[in-house]
């Protein structure tokens, strides 16, 4: 099933997303008018306030926005880069955890990688999972906002399953999950969730797909370090963005490959984290580039919110079930990399984007929340 053919699933009332980039008429042209088309009404879009700015000044307000389904201005230290779809419906339920941005690139243009999960009656494993997401989404909502508060009572109101998930949510959970969410915290970075998932396990080899760097590979080097330095082979889309190159030399037993081989031109913004353990393969995936803001969140000055997913498979499986199985056929040298290209941020997103505030349609009337502030983008 491709991505934006979720979305017209029938049997789901509510739906709670969040994104990074948000492109207002690819979200009304797709998942909105499926969820919409499908009997879907009470729809909730949480995106970062900065990019949201950008796209109403470079392609003008969305037409639904504030009446059909709420817009959530939302902000983090550094960027707010989760990209959660929650569907809720009486019976049933989807999370969609991933890499795809609510733009046309995200939905139907890029390589993605969006984990799925499904809660059903008959398989109702997951319902902690749908919980624990949904707190996490609630957490991030301004406490002013006018809206969610009601969209959520709503959501679980219909929906009894959810509803007695939360109830249980505040039970620890055992590290032993072969499924399990990963969050920004402030109390254990994405990094430290990693290494209680893998636990004692010895990591043979370590494969990563990142899109983005840091320019010291510091996350790339946070990350070897706490799975015990094993060989690790980076997988690059190397027609598509830079790499800094110069820092490789601070690294043994890395290896460079082509994350595509293939004549297709599309951007693999995927993000994935393999680690083949003697006992596990071990794979996280989500919004996190291999990056220390995204990787540590809120413990460094810049952090990110990110939102992942990891999974616990038996040896030897995880490559050959993503299809990458046969990577290292496609090798390559340094010499092949672009360098980054400091200051590569479109000049658009380097200078202001006046914030409008928020319009919502409640109950016949209309309430603006003020924002008189000046947000400004830097690389």
């Amino acid at each position: 099933m491709k991505y934006y053919d979720v979305f017209a699933e029938r049997g789901y009332h509510s739906a709670f997303m969040t994104t990074y980039a948000f492109g207002a008429q690819a979200f009304e042209d797709i998942p909105f008018t499926r969820l919409r088309g499908s009997g879907c009404r009470n729809i909730v879009v949480l995106a970062d306030r900065k990019m949201v700015n950008q796209s109403f000044a470079e392609l003008g307000v969305p037409k639904f926005a504030g009446s059909s389904y709420h817009l959530v201005k939302a902000v983090a230290p550094g960027a707010f880069h989760p990209k959660i779809s929650l569907l809720v419906g009486a019976k049933k339920g989807r999370l969609l955890v991933g890499s795809a941005n609510l733009t046309a690139l995200g939905l139907a243009g890029n390589k993605e990688l969006v984990a799925s999960l499904a809660y059903t009656e008959e398989a109702p494993e997951y319902a902690p999972l749908f919980a624990d997401a949904l707190t996490y989404i609630r957490s991030k909502v301004p406490s002013d906002d006018a809206w969610f508060a009601t969209a959520m009572q709503r959501a679980i109101r219909a929906a009894p399953w959810l509803r007695e998930a939360l109830e249980k949510s505040q039970q620890v959970k055992s590290l032993e999950q072969i499924t399990d969410l990963l969050f920004d915290r402030s109390d254990a970075t994405i990094l430290d969730q990693i290494a209680a998932k893998v636990g004692s396990d010895t990591i043979g080899r370590l494969i990563i797909v990142s899109p983005y760097w840091d320019m010291k590979l510091e996350g790339l080097a946070r990350l070897k370090e706490m799975l015990g330095s094993p060989p690790t082979d980076l997988l690059l889309d190397v027609g598509s963005t830079g790499f800094p190159k110069s820092e490789l030399s601070r690294f043994t037993d890395l290896g460079l490959f082509s994350v595509d081989a293939s004549d297709s031109k599309r951007f693999v913004h995927a993000k994935l984290i393999i680690a083949e353990g003697r006992s596990w393969d071990h794979v996280i995936s989500g919004s996190m580039n291999c990056t220390l803001p995204a990787l540590l969140g809120p413990t460094v000055v810049g952090g990110n919110a990110e939102a992942g997913i990891y999974k616990r498979v038996p040896v030897g499986t995880a490559l050959v079930s993503l299809s990458l199985e046969r990577y290292r056929e496609a090798p390559l040298q340094p010499e092949e990399l672009h360098d980054p290209i400091l200051g590569s941020v479109s000049t658009s997103t380097n200078k202001g984007f006046f914030d409008g505030g928020t319009l919502t349609l409640q109950s016949s009337r209309i309430y603006w929340k003020a924002c008189h502030r000046v947000v400004v983008e830097r690389p």
